[in-house]
């Protein structure tokens, strides 16, 4: 078997997890954006005050080595540079067919705003109901949230990262 093969047969097998592989060429100091941490620590609930790097160890996206893989699709500036393959095509086309697009789109950056951005888009496309029961109004997508939120997630989560495909929705 050729050095390539056998890599191959290690991911297939689960051996090796690209998240886990670091990211060599990955600064901390350079790289790594305060923003996305800062919005990663606020949303987990992580308590302010606690040491950066220390959480990064907890999350195990930090090693003695430098950052994982994981870590660079969380919490790198411009994850594109390491993986240019981190962005998600989202599109509308005529009719059932892939030939006539009416609109295009394409989502970049962490995993967060993939997602968050592949969202916005299909909140924007798909039709919504608007439902005025006594109170505030309930808008209901044609597809349900949930149902779209868990697709998106596991597309993003369970892509393989080492392939040059972008996600399409």
């Amino acid at each position: 078997m050729t050095r390539a093969e056998i890599r191959e047969f290690f991911f297939k097998e689960g051996l090796v997890l690209f998240d886990d592989q670091v990211c060599g060429e990955f600064s901390m100091d350079k790289d790594l954006a305060s923003r996305n941490y800062t919005a990663f620590a606020r949303a987990s609930h992580i308590p302010r005050g606690l040491n950066r790097e220390d959480v990064l160890r907890n999350l195990r996206v930090l090693t003695d080595d430098g950052i994982r893989n994981a870590g660079v699709l969380l919490f790198a500036k411009d994850p594109a540079k390491f993986f240019p393959q981190t962005f998600v095509i989202c599109a509308v086309f005529q009719g059932t067919g892939k030939t006539k697009i009416i609109d295009k789109r394409r989502v970049g950056g962490t995993v967060l705003e993939c997602y968050t951005g592949a969202m916005a888009y299909l909140r924007e496309h798909l039709n919504t109901e608007y439902v005025i029961r006594g109170g505030p109004r309930q808008e209901i997508l044609e597809l349900p949230e949930e149902a779209l939120r868990e697709a998106i997630l596991n597309a993003l989560a369970h892509r393989d990262y080492r392939l040059t495909d972008a996600i399409q929705i």
